[in-house]
């Protein structure tokens, strides 16, 4: 059953603090869809005050699940979990609930300063068989509800919005963590202008590349199912977005479902090998997937639906910008960009094209085409000299 939010046409949902009962929340709009939640916006209401805020419903996506747990009749009615995995799903949703508000508050705050990416985020009520988290948010809405507003973005504004993501992927996840699951659902802007800020909203489907740390070649088959089990405990991991989703992070997917399905130590092991594969450029393809589907109005399927032509059609933009963006999301397919500073050179190429100047790597790149053929050298130290003199 496709999950269903608790918002509809004729309803508005309030929910209480369950320590105090004195903050109250009104969820209004339903304003993302995660691995383990679904986003609302909220309305809270505390000492005669409203603030907007956002709300998440801990309610996992169970598609790449052969059982599913979870189930909720009608809008406005309660979660709730089949009897037989009562129990036991209680455990794992407290389990997910605490590590998604660590994680999330590990990233707001350093120890020292309290980050502009991220927000604070408590625990507010149990709702049938439901677990609530409150986010300290401010006014604002989700960069997909933006572009939905205004259509597709010029490649300007684009390739700022991707400048600010990668800023948050470098000093927010860092080498530290994965996000797996970077989407515009998940970005919440603030501000106009120049006084505009990205945020991260889900923290669900994080993981710190040191939790699950392991030595694949020292461990026992049992050690592997054990491990296996605990991976597959998390419910955020390997759940990713279609379309926003690494190749990486769909293997992880797959071979975590299949896990599920048989737990031998065989498929435990394929499941480890997939998670120690999850590198930082996983959530660098995620971006790089964003930024198309600011452009282009739709995500980048690498099925050959996309060319020059279309790109150029639906953006406006010269031939060169187009063959550009497209040369950048074949390389984004195969995951080959590394580092945030790879991703960074392309798009202040793609700027330059854009402004209809001549990048010096534009240059090089069509001479050594150029002479790719002939019998003439390539003098790699003369070309790397021009460059630098460019």
């Amino acid at each position: 059953m496709e999950r269903q939010s608790l918002i509809d046409e004729k309803q508005k949902i309030t929910l209480a603090d369950e320590k105090s009962g004195v903050l109250k929340v009104d969820l209004i709009q339903v304003v993302g869809r995660g691995g383990t939640a679904i986003a609302y916006k909220g309305i809270r209401h505390f000492n005669g005050e409203k603030q907007m805020c956002i709300i998440k419903e801990y309610f996992p996506d169970e598609s790449q699940s052969p059982v599913k747990r979870y189930y909720r009749e009608k809008a406005g009615e309660p979660i709730c979990i089949r009897s037989e995995d009562r129990e036991e799903e209680k455990k794992r949703q407290e389990q997910n609930v605490r590590r998604e508000i660590r994680l999330a508050n590990e990233m707001y705050f350093d120890g020292k300063n309290n980050s502009p990416y991220a927000f604070h985020t408590e625990f507010l009520t149990h709702y049938g068989d439901s677990s609530y988290m409150i986010l300290d948010t401010s006014e604002g809405q989700t960069l997909e509800a933006y572009v939905r507003e205004k259509g597709r973005l010029s490649i300007e504004e684009a390739i700022e919005s991707i400048e600010r993501l990668l800023v948050i992927v470098e000093q927010l996840l860092g080498d530290k963590y994965c996000h797996g699951d970077i989407k515009g659902q998940n970005i919440w802007i603030r501000g106009e202008g120049v006084a505009k800020s990205f945020c991260l909203l889900d923290f669900g489907s994080v993981f710190s590349y040191d939790e699950y740390g392991y030595d694949l070649k020292t461990m026992s088959r049992q050690e592997k199912k054990e491990m296996a089990d605990k991976i597959v405990f998390n419910e955020g991991i390997g759940c990713s977005s279609e379309g926003y989703r690494a190749p990486k992070i769909f293997q992880l997917s797959v071979a975590k479902a299949r896990y599920m399905e048989e737990r031998t130590a065989r498929r435990a092991g394929l499941l480890l090998e997939a998670v120690k594969a999850i590198t930082p450029a996983t959530d660098l393809y995620s971006c790089i997937q964003v930024m198309f589907r600011l452009l282009y109005g739709e995500v980048y399927k690498g099925d050959g639906s996309v060319n020059i032509e279309k790109i150029q059609e639906r953006t406006g933009c010269s031939e060169s910008v187009a063959e550009k963006l497209l040369e950048m999301m074949k390389k984004n397919g195969k995951e080959e960009y590394r580092t945030a500073d790879e991703v960074r050179k392309d798009l202040e190429i793609l700027k330059t094209l854009q402004q209809k100047g001549a990048h010096p790597q534009v240059i090089l790149d069509a001479l050594k085409e150029k002479l790719k053929n002939k019998t003439i050298e390539i003098d790699e130290r003369l070309l790397n000299q021009v460059k630098c003199e460019n």
